[in-house]
């Protein structure tokens, strides 16, 4: 997990796990994006932890990205305009194949 500092984030504390935070970089990278918010990171469950894996959810404002860990889940939304959806989706997910 590490610390994010940056103008486009809101929020009141800047954890990400490891994985989320290629992803958090491409987005404060990008002129498409205007914010990003992180969410609180839950710890999973079980024996079987599973690979990591983004999901992600169109919103009226934005994207909400569910990425999971090995050991950990965390909800990001980043915000972006209606027409910079796709393009910021695809960004997002070529930051988190890498």
């Amino acid at each position: 997990m590490g610390n994010i500092r940056g103008y486009k984030k809101i929020t009141n504390h800047g954890t990400a796990i490891k994985v989320a935070i290629p992803i958090i970089r491409a987005a404060e990278r990008s002129r498409l994006v205007t914010k990003i918010c992180l969410g609180i990171i839950n710890a999973k469950t079980g024996v079987n932890r599973g690979d990591n894996r983004m999901k992600i959810v169109e919103l009226p404002a934005g994207l909400k990205l569910i990425i999971r860990g090995r050991t950990s889940l965390q909800e990001i939304w980043v915000y972006t305009s209606i027409m910079n959806r796709e393009r910021v989706k695809e960004l997002l997910n070529q930051a988190f194949k890498q």
